[in-house]
């Protein structure tokens, strides 16, 4: 499959962005410390759709956040992107911090967004279900250490319970992937800030006004699911898959079964768009 890459110029830094397929744009927007890496397996989006994969200031092969990075800052970032390569309106698929960044985005620039694909995310605010503690113990145990070693001694939990032992082999090439360009602790440590902000302020999703999907496994050990289900009582007319038996990462474990989420929250939205004036 074809890819095009494209470097980006946001404020006083630049985002990575790696490009498949024609058709219609699907943006794809990475979670805290995640790269492009992780989208691997929703490649044959592409067959149907443009499909675009940022990688947020810090991450993969964009450059380093500034000293204070911002969900809203990450979603300037993306709005500037989506200008520069003139893509007009975008769906916008999030990844649990890149959830936060798509919501912003809906929610600040509705008129560049056709839809929404919330993954692994949350509203934040009051009713925000955070963290369990074993997750943030792990992660502030790990704090600081080189990306490989927080890598091995963390990333297990972003998956469902057992799941990195029964796929050894598969967690193991994700490791790998995740090493080629290394999130270092400085940049992780300013996005995971950035989330904090966002959560603690919370976001009035009740004014999104596009389609939208939520989907959540029902195992997160990061994002617990109780705040998928929360944020589908509050965006109106939104709809909400739980996968059972599925992590953080639904669309690793289970790529076949988010990808057939996906593209039906497509084709339904295509199917209602007004045809163009001839």
């Amino acid at each position: 499959m074809c890819e095009r890459n494209h470097t980006i110029s946001v404020g006083a830094g630049t985002v990575h962005i790696a490009e498949y397929g024609q058709g219609p744009a699907v943006l794809l927007l990475n979670g805290l410390g995640y790269a492009n890496w992780s989208w691997e397996s929703l490649k044959p989006l592409a067959l149907q759709h443009r499909l675009l994969m940022l990688e947020n200031r810090g991450t993969g092969l964009s450059s380093s956040p500034p000293e204070h990075v911002s969900v809203a800052g990450m979603a300037d970032d993306a709005a500037a992107a989506i200008s520069e390569l003139d893509l007009g309106t975008v769906h916008l698929l999030g990844f649990s911090m890149g959830g936060y960044i798509a919501i912003d985005l809906a929610l600040r620039y509705p008129h560049i967004v056709d839809s929404l694909i919330l993954t692994a995310t949350s509203a934040g605010g009051e009713c925000h279900v955070p963290t369990p503690a074993t997750t943030s113990s792990a992660w502030r145990a790990a704090a600081g250490l080189d990306p490989a070693e927080f890598a091995n001694q963390t990333m297990h939990l972003s998956f469902c319970p057992g799941w990195a032992h029964a796929n050894t082999i598969r967690y193991e090439e994700l490791i790998r992937s995740r090493l080629e360009h290394p999130t270092q602790p400085a940049a992780w440590a300013s996005q995971y800030a950035a989330c904090d902000e966002y959560l603690q302020a919370g976001a009035r999703v009740e004014s999104i006004d596009c389609p939208t999907t939520i989907v959540h496994g029902d195992q997160d050990r990061v994002v617990p699911v109780e705040n998928g289900q929360t944020l589908n009582r509050r965006i109106p007319n939104s709809r909400l898959a739980v996968l059972q038996g599925r992590g953080h990462l639904s669309f690793i474990e289970d790529p076949a079964t988010f990808m057939a989420i996906v593209e039906n929250h497509l084709i339904d939205v295509a199917s209602h768009q007004p045809e163009a004036p001839t």
